[in-house]
């Protein structure tokens, strides 16, 4: 097998079945990350048309019904490519113009990856909060428990001087 091509999630033009869970007919717009989509909606049937390029594109992809263990159904896409139910589509190359699933982009030699970082606008988020909250509380209470005081520059002999004699903070 050849080398695998990098491909980060957060960059890749996604169809959710979460957006068009209660959607059953009509058009819409979808813009996700930097590529505008239009969308045609049907029940059996979800026709995207895109421009990439200047060419245009377009591609059918079917509606699944997956049905629940007791009672009811999900409606999901069927990936183009493979024919199985799937929640996610991805668009890795907007010009060849195929959506396919995570399974069919790994059998064409694409790794996924996650983006440690998600860009919020102009700002740089982390992607858990929490757990980098958690890091940085930590590390800080290392720091101020260690008792140890880091000080530059000419002030810092004459602040550890005056704290050798008992007069300092």
């Amino acid at each position: 097998m050849g080398e695998q091509r990098r491909l980060v999630i957060e960059t890749v033009p996604t169809l959710r079945e979460g957006d068009f869970r209660r959607v059953r007919h009509g058009l819409a717009r979808l813009e996700t990350n930097g590529l505008k989509i239009g969308l045609r909606i049907s029940p059996t049937v979800i026709n995207a048309l895109w421009c990439w390029h200047g060419r245009r594109r377009a591609q059918s992809i079917r509606r699944a019904r997956v049905l629940y263990k007791h009672h009811g159904y999900a409606v999901w896409f069927a990936c183009p490519v493979c024919g199985r139910p799937r929640r996610v589509l991805r668009l890795v190359e907007p010009l060849v113009g195929v959506f396919m699933c995570n399974d069919c982009l790994q059998d064409r030699g694409y790794k996924l990856v996650q983006a440690r970082w998600r860009y919020s606008g102009r700002n740089r988020v982390p992607e858990r909060p929490g757990t980098w909250l958690r890091w940085v509380v930590k590390r800080a209470g290392e720091v101020v428990g260690s008792g140890r005081r880091r000080e530059t520059g000419a002030a810092s002999g004459a602040a550890g001087r005056a704290d050798e004699a008992g007069q300092g903070w």
